[in-house]
């Protein structure tokens, strides 16, 4: 069976555990190790029950004024920001009004905002095994608030402030301060209180927004603030978006609420670690810490929110913060898809959108790209659209600037193409965490569709194979040697043994050629090379070169390609995929040549295997495009039996359908 086993790797038992913390301290370093250790013992001690009491003192807001973060447009600025867009934003405001919401993008969900547990410290809450605490944290971060309150704008219709009042009173009473699930996570309380923030300004002329519930409204945002510090410890030692979020929920607070008796704290304690966050999460070419798109989004919206709420507090970021933001800006536009405005699906995929301004699907990267090219790049890059709705709302003016060209080029980056077809070869050196076991991945893209898919994430956590099961080698674009990852997954979250990538810089060519290998597999006494190369207009090659280190032994190689569920056609030579636009033909050839003689061919789809034999086949021929969905792909794979050195080389042709007139 195809599992989670590691090139190199064996043991058991304690003697096991001892050499996996051993390759935690390494490979994550003494300072994360120890903050995580810390924050257990304040768990177990009961230190955190203390520093976060259950219903704490009330405090109170009587000289408690809203200070703006967010540039509220007018109905007519409204109303031409979204164009054709407001009614569907209408349309999903009134399944909120009628108690039902979208999470992760998906389809409407009842708003359930009561979860078990509710009257426990949230330091003693408990959860079921293969329970995804996700789907309890994801309608309680009141994101949906966002399009009630541009419904709001767009209609002055009151049934959508007194929707969200509601609902704020039904989170309330069902979930105490400091008590159940919806408590436990800083990031859930620092995210939660950017939407109020946001509610606290769009719906502040409604005539249901009575004096009580607004100075409710600003009690809670006081106290999700207070909850913050006292567990930033863990956010430390993720040194990840949970830091940058608490940073600036908590910086925010401090914004909104100056005349609250802790605002300074907050303000000075989240812009500090925003600044340490930006420095150290942010490499100099612009690659996140979590290696992962939908994350490295996030992050990017934390900072457009902070930025906003600097304008208010008449702050700056520094000149390092902002050569980071500037370079994870291009990294991001690098990963674009201009013509759907969808981006590569790299890396864990939680389904968050923290700002859903302008989009017009949960993977419309446009809004986003817009206005962080606006705020680090100060340049365009696009003309006048909806997508400029998410800068207005942050006080971004996008079409003063100079449009930037595109493609856009990132150092980070290895991209060839031009806006209509392009793909990239995955290949860094891991300082942090890796997310997936993905080293060089082909993503592939043609006419605004993804040709060669990255899986993505579907579930964090479930009972069985869905248990983060998307993170592994083998449901990625590369190859696999013996059944085994080329890293050590030593949890759902961590991956230890990091697997390093380096390029072959004497063997690229700027805009045709690129190489890179990787030593995950050498352990095994493996080294693998790939090439990718754009042959010419929907010509595409990809060569992989499988060499000895070492002594030379008998080894299984399998290569898959993940690919749109479309009509296929499978023989000997190739496999042809046939779409409504255009139609795909992968062939695959080894040197020596008669190396595919003894290969066994397979095509899969959703677990079930279409052609060719596979013993495991569930978490194959799957894509997950957000947070709890999958949708049926094809995974064409081919598996050899061999003696390295061994090169195999996969040709891809797109060419457009001619229907029949």
């Amino acid at each position: 069976m195809m599992g989670d086993a590691t090139a190199g790797e064996s043991g058991h038992g304690m003697l096991r555990k001892i050499r996996l913390g051993w390759l935690a301290l390494k490979d994550l370093g003494v300072e994360q190790v120890c903050l995580y250790a810390l924050y257990r013992l304040g768990l177990a001690s009961g230190y955190f029950r203390l520093r976060t009491p259950a219903r704490p003192k009330a405090v109170s807001t009587k000289e408690l004024k809203l200070h703006p973060i967010f540039v509220i447009p007018t109905r007519d600025e409204m109303a031409g920001l979204v164009g054709g867009s407001g009614k569907e934003i209408i349309r999903e405001a009134d399944e909120i009004v009628s108690g039902q919401v979208r999470i992760f993008g998906g389809p409407p969900a009842a708003l359930n905002l009561a979860p078990p547990d509710a009257d426990r410290h949230w330091s003693r809450t408990r959860f079921h095994p293969g329970e995804d605490i996700k789907f309890t944290w994801e309608p309680a971060r009141f994101g949906w608030a966002f399009n009630l309150g541009r419904a709001y704008l767009l209609t002055s219709d009151e049934r959508y402030p007194e929707a969200f009042w509601q609902h704020w009173e039904q989170f309330t009473a069902g979930n105490p301060v400091n008590c159940g699930p919806n408590w436990e996570s800083g990031q859930e309380v620092a995210l939660r209180l950017i939407a109020y923030l946001f509610a606290a300004q769009v719906f502040e002329p409604s005539a249901r927004s009575t004096p009580g519930r607004k100075a409710g409204l600003l009690k809670a945002v006081a106290d999700h603030a207070e909850r913050i510090p006292p567990t930033m410890i863990y956010a430390r030692a993720q040194n990840n978006n949970h830091l940058v979020s608490e940073a600036c929920g908590l910086y925010l607070a401090g914004v909104a609420l100056p005349e609250h008796s802790h605002a300074a704290a907050w303000k000075q304690t989240g812009w500090r670690w925003l600044e340490y966050a930006f420095r150290s999460q942010i490499d100099p070419d612009g690659t996140y810490v979590q290696h992962s798109l939908n994350y490295h989004r996030m992050v990017l919206h934390l900072a457009l929110l902070a930025q906003a709420g600097a304008r208010t507090a008449q702050q700056e970021f520094s000149p390092q913060a902002r050569q980071r933001l500037a370079a994870a800006t291009r990294w991001l536009l690098a990963q674009v898809d201009w013509t759907s405005g969808d981006a590569s699906n790299l890396g864990n995929n939680d389904g968050a959108n923290i700002l859903p301004f302008g989009v017009r699907q949960f993977r419309d990267h446009l809004p986003t790209a817009q206005a962080v090219a606006a705020a680090f790049l100060a340049e365009r890059c696009l003309p006048p659209g909806p997508w400029d709705e998410m800068a207005a709302w942050l006080g971004i003016a996008p079409l003063e600037l100079a449009e930037v060209p595109k493609p856009v080029d990132s150092p980070a980056i290895q991209r060839l193409g031009n806006t209509e077809e392009w793909a990239t070869l995955r290949g860094v050196r891991f300082r942090s965490r890796p997310a997936h076991a993905d080293q060089l991945q082909v993503d592939l893209w043609y006419r605004g569709i993804n040709v060669l898919l990255d899986p993505g994430t579907y579930l964090y956590t479930h009972k069985r194979i869905w248990n983060n099961g998307l993170v592994n080698n083998r449901v990625h674009n590369s190859p696999v040697i013996d059944d085994l990852e080329p890293m050590l997954r030593a949890g759902r979250f961590l991956w230890l043994k990091w697997d390093q990538a380096h390029w072959i810089e004497n063997e690229c060519q700027p805009g045709k050629l690129l190489t890179a290998e990787h030593d995950g597999y050498q352990p095994l006494g493996i080294r693998h090379r790939r090439a990718l190369a754009w042959r010419a207009p929907g010509r595409w090659q990809v060569t992989d070169w499988l060499t000895p280190v070492g002594k030379v032994k008998q080894h299984r190689a399998s290569l898959q390609w993940l690919l749109p569920d479309w009509e296929w056609s499978l023989d000997e030579s190739e496999l042809i995929l046939t779409g409504s636009q255009f139609k795909v033909s992968v062939s695959i050839q080894t040197d020596p040549a008669d190396m595919l003689d003894g290969s066994q061919k397979r095509l899969v789809r959703g677990g079930g295997v279409l052609a060719g034999k596979l013993d495991y086949p569930d978490t194959y021929g799957w894509f997950s495009p957000t947070y709890g969905s999958k949708v049926e792909a094809l995974s064409y794979q081919v598996e050899i039996h061999m003696k390295a050195p061994v090169k195999i080389i996969t040709n891809i042709q797109l060419e457009p359908v001619i229907f029949p007139s």
